[in-house]
């Protein structure tokens, strides 16, 4: 960068108001909390049809054995 850009973005000052602020904090957090929880369930149901497309009981906890006579 040029000096004269430099001196540019040294004169314009970005000045948030302590107000909007204190309000960003939460509601970034929000926002990122929500689409947290709304990416994971969607992995989630991807891979519990992934299960059932590959024939595994997704609800089967690890280890547990299929009831008699279903093997």
């Amino acid at each position: 960068m040029s000096s004269s850009c430099l001196s540019l973005i040294a004169d314009s000052p970005i000045v948030i108001d302590p107000g909007v602020f204190a309000l960003l904090i939460p509601i970034s957090a929000i926002v990122f909390g929500s689409l947290t929880v709304i990416v994971k369930s969607i992995i989630n149901h991807r891979e519990r049809m992934a299960k059932i497309g590959m024939g595994i009981d997704p609800d089967a906890h690890p280890g547990q054995q299929p009831p008699y006579g279903e093997r």
